[in-house]
């Protein structure tokens, strides 16, 4: 066999054994897919990648050029963030990993010109990561934009560049194009950092005793969906009620499989609910103060208030990211959601509410 064919042969091995880790984490992607509302189209995003490098792979292959170690800028992140992503069970950043982990096997294969031209393309696949269109919205802040309306978005500028790419090779040096990546990620993540940090001391009130001073309760049903949701976790549903106010209770125990637990918003709108406004805020509760996530939703002309935080024997958060960065195996974490309705314009009562009925419940 020739040097040339070696080396033909050497490339398409790097080019087709790059995709083997998303392949391993495709089956679970698939799954969310068919089960979450929000994640059901998210397949679309890789046949739209997948269709965009086999109409360019022609001009990719005449475009290689000799590669240098530099691609190890692209190869090194992407394992470790794999390695974090198995470590410490966060399929999206093990999804994540994978997919930048492919584009540097490019990058090594096919050199810095076709990585280039072919960054838009993985971009593209990486938005086929489950639960971004929840974490798109999330991050949008007060404007609460539709992630998956902001993933069609992206997309199309991105084709639209990677037309660009193809019509015109105007390359980005790499040694730039890297430097504004990394700077990119680094301000996004410096931005998050603020709110990771965001804990109290533990919070673990037992709603199951129903006489709660004025507030009297009752257990609701648990349906069959509650018990495919939650799986093994221990978890209850409570409504509470005053001669004035209304309370409902979610609670989830969960010791070993840590996505058993969700971001509250997320199963909100998975129910159906819009949200109208998300915040990390200190609330009061009994002479203590108690980091939540207040959310509020609205669904067929109802409004609610909710506040969330999760609580382990040591710390308690109201961010499900804080949470997530906390969490370790075998450790017993305890979310709750509580909820009363809320009007517009009577934030500041249901708070009030809330805060009453805590403390009451405070162990």
């Amino acid at each position: 066999m020739t040097l040339t064919k070696l080396t033909r042969a050497f490339t398409w091995l790097l080019l087709l054994g790059s995709f083997l880790p998303y392949a391993w984490k495709l089956p679970y992607m698939t799954n969310a897919w068919r089960s979450s509302p929000m994640d059901r189209f998210d397949w679309l995003f890789l046949l739209i990648a997948a269709v965009a490098l086999l109409v360019t792979l022609r001009v990719l292959l005449a475009r290689r050029s000799r590669t240098q170690g530099v691609y190890m800028v692209a190869l090194l992140p992407s394992l470790l963030l794999m390695a974090l992503g198995v470590a410490l069970e966060i399929h999206a950043a093990a999804i994540m990993g994978a997919v930048a982990f492919s584009w540097s096997m490019l990058w090594l294969a096919l050199g810095w010109r076709s990585a280039y031209t072919a960054f838009p393309i993985y971009a593209i696949m990486g938005l086929s990561c489950t639960s971004t269109s929840y974490w798109l919205g999330y991050f949008s802040g007060p404007l609460q934009w539709n992630g998956l309306a902001i993933k069609g978005t992206l997309t199309l500028l991105l084709l639209a560049w990677l037309l660009h790419n193809v019509l015109r090779e105007r390359q980005v040096r790499r040694e730039t194009f890297c430097f504004y990546l990394a700077f990119a990620v680094l301000t996004f993540g410096a931005w998050q950092a603020r709110t990771l940090y965001h804990t109290a001391a533990p919070f673990l009130p037992d709603f199951s005793t129903l006489d709660r001073g004025e507030f009297f309760g009752q257990t609701m049903e648990i349906t069959p969906a509650d018990e495919r949701f939650f799986g093994t976790s221990s978890f209850g549903k409570y409504i509470f009620a005053s001669d004035d106010h209304i309370v409902t209770v979610l609670t989830v125990t969960c010791v070993d499989d840590i996505h058993q637990i969700h971001p509250a918003s997320h199963c909100l709108r998975v129910s159906g609910w819009a949200i109208d406004a998300e915040n990390i805020d200190s609330v009061d509760v009994a002479s203590q103060k108690l980091s939540v996530s207040e959310i509020i939703a609205r669904r067929d002309g109802q409004r609610i208030m909710v506040w969330v935080w999760y609580s382990s024997a040591d710390a308690s958060t109201g961010n499900f990211l804080a949470f997530r960065r906390l969490w370790r195996q075998g450790t017993p974490w305890f979310t709750a959601q509580v909820s009363t309705p809320c009007a517009q314009g009577t934030e500041n009562d249901a708070r009030a509410v809330l805060s009453k009925f805590l403390a009451i419940t405070t162990p």
